[in-house]
């Protein structure tokens, strides 16, 4: 009995470490695999790198000469792939132009969340010997249910996009990986359906004469999105505001608005979300906002901090409000009012982890007093940032960054 217990403990560990030697051969390298669940080949004249990065080359150690080393957490905000710079790479550029021979690392990666920035910080930014760590939250979908608090994940889950945060991702990376590459269980490709060529099928129907045109895109979300709607109800949401509305999505050689199938599928689904109208003003917003919500999602930032600071590494916390901030963004989405009453909902959550986030000794800047009132800070179909929003938000921070660096020397 002893002899077979000890052989198909054998026969066990042979055969993991055999699909994970496997495994190797059809995964990206670390630290790709630890930051993005699809590889992404390196492809210098698109801006990225071989960490599968919007950014420029980088090392795991810090190059010489480099005085400090700083590296941004977060989501699409820190990529912007629809503005001509990333968030870090415009934040070098103003940094360098200063002689401040700071380093600027990009670990945005787009569809993540909080639970995604702690271990993307942990695993990959406190390894590279970040000097100071600077997370980016985004208050549109950044925070979690109650039930997902740090302190709920006691019991890692078998496998995660995060590594670090599961059973086997912890043992057998390469594997990890893959079953969630090929599963298609994160975060990206959960919510992402899929359809073959999209964006050119978007483009072409935007193109078209305006009958045509709210026609095309009609059927489309019909097909893909929402099959139990007569079409004529989905044509009277698309086309509520007119001709005009299209006039933003023309050609243009910066800030070029794109119409993405998620938008359209949220636009017609929140119209009949009978559910939807409970946040249409910022009174209702405030009424409807979870306390434990804000207290889960403080919890994630309270993690990020404490094991920041436990290597020594300041770690700063810059709140991205929501384009409700932009009153030209708010003007284009007027005819939506459901579609648009997420905005005050976000803010709502902003306005109160703000709150919560001044009893505590997390260093945050709060995006939202820099970004207030200004026109066409924001896109109007994705709500990202357009230049003149990247290069605010890229002013305020290389500030901050300074100061940061300088109190670390």
């Amino acid at each position: 009995m002893l002899f077979s217990i000890v052989y198909g403990l054998i026969l066990v560990a042979v055969t993991l470490a055999g699909v994970e030697i496997l495994a190797s051969f059809l995964v990206p390298p670390w630290p790709q695999r630890a930051l993005r669940s699809v590889e992404v080949a390196a492809s210098p004249q698109a801006g990225i790198n071989s960490w599968g990065m919007r950014d420029r080359e980088r090392t795991i150690d810090k190059p010489a000469g480099v005085g400090s080393r700083v590296t941004i957490v977060g989501d699409s905000f820190v990529e912007n792939h629809a503005t001509r710079l990333s968030l870090p790479i415009a934040i070098e550029q103003k940094l360098s132009a200063k002689a401040s021979p700071i380093e600027v690392v990009s670990l945005g990666v787009s569809a993540t969340g909080i639970a995604s920035y702690y271990y993307r910080l942990k695993d990959v930014g406190l390894a590279m010997g970040s000097d100071a760590i600077v997370v980016l939250f985004y208050a549109g979908n950044d925070f979690v249910a109650a039930n997902e608090s740090f302190d709920s994940w006691n019991f890692p889950p078998l496998i995660d996009e995060s590594p670090g945060r599961a059973i086997l991702g912890r043992i057998m990376p390469r594997t990890n990986w893959l079953l969630i590459n090929r599963l298609r269980l994160s975060e990206l490709l959960k919510g992402n359906k899929g359809v073959e060529n999209e964006v050119d099928t978007l483009i072409r129907a935007i193109r078209l004469p305006s009958d045509e045109r709210v026609r095309a895109l009609s059927r489309h979300v019909k097909t893909y999105y929402h099959p139990e709607m007569p079409e004529a109800q989905i044509a009277e949401i698309i086309g509520r505001a007119g001709p005009g509305f299209w006039q933003q999505f023309e050609e243009r050689d910066v800030d070029r608005e794109q119409l993405y199938g998620w938008i359209l599928d949220l636009l017609v689904g929140k119209d009949i979300d009978r559910f939807a109208g409970l946040s249409l003003t910022p009174e209702d917003a405030a009424r409807i906002v979870s306390r434990e919500e804000i207290v889960a999602t403080l919890s994630w930032l309270k993690a990020m901090n404490d094991v920041a600071r436990a290597r020594g590494v300041p770690l700063l916390l810059a709140l991205a409000p929501v384009a409700l901030v932009d009153p030209t963004f708010a003007d284009f989405w007027k005819p939506w009012p459901r579609f648009f009453g997420w905005n005050y909902l976000s803010d709502a959550r902003h306005t109160q982890l703000a709150t919560a986030l001044a009893g505590t000794d997390i260093h945050v800047v709060d995006l939202r007093a820099d970004l207030a009132g200004i026109p066409n800070t924001y896109r109007k179909a994705d709500a990202h940032w357009t230049e003149k929003g990247l290069d605010i938000v890229a002013s305020r921070l290389t500030r901050e960054i300074e100061a940061l660096a300088g109190r670390k020397r």
